[in-house]
Order: structure tokens, then sequence, then C-alpha cells
């Protein structure tokens, strides 16, 4: 019979909420941009850590699947055409010099790196 309170060998089950999304800008002409947004908020029930960890891998698994799916939708309905982007290795070129950050006491020496 079950009364609403924990068995002695069940783990006593916790409720959670899962918020996640993803947003991408893509510049579509010069000075023109469209927002792709996509979002989930869901409830889940876990009784141990690795059941909740398995329960948010999937959702990400899904929220990904689904923005993909509408980004796709988005890009072929408003015929644009998907670009990769990549950054450029500009190590060698940009690279800035490295500093004791340990050495630094103050703000006024943090400030005399920046300037």
């Amino acid at each position: 019979m079950d009364n609403g309170k924990v068995q002695p060998n069940q783990k006593p089950s916790r409720k959670g909420r899962i918020q996640m999304g993803i947003h991408r800008t893509l510049s579509t002409e010069r000075f023109q941009t469209i927002v792709i947004h996509y979002e989930i908020d869901e409830e889940i029930e876990w009784q141990t850590l690795t059941e909740r960890e398995n329960k948010v891998m999937n959702w990400q698994t899904v929220l990904t699947r689904e923005f993909k799916d509408i980004h796709d939708r988005v890009l072929e309905e408003l015929k644009l055409i998907h670009k990769k982007a990549y950054f450029k290795d500009m190590t060698e070129k940009n690279q800035a010099e490295s500093y004791d950050m340990g050495s630094i006491t103050n703000l006024d020496e943090l400030d005399a790196l920046a300037g």
C-alpha cells in the first residue's frame, strides 16, 4: 500500500526544470539580419544524478535537432544559402604578451596593463 512515504529501498523522486535555447543571428544582406531562436522549457523527474544527467543530455539532443530543422526550413523558405563561417587563425599576428597576473596587487596595476 502506498501512503505517500518513500519505501526503504527507494530513493525519493525529485523534480527539476530544464530551460535551454539556441539563438543564431544570420547576416542576409548588407544591414539586414535574421534571428533564429528556439528554446525549450521542460520539467523532469529523476531519482539519481545519473538519471538526471541522461535526461538533460536527451533534451540537449532534442533541442539541437529541432533547432537544425527549423534553421534549415527558414533558410529554404527565404531562399537563402547556408554558408559556413570560420575564424581566421590570427594567433601569431595578434598574440598578446603574457603577464604574470599573480603579481598584480591592485586595480591601478591592472589598468596599466590595458593602457
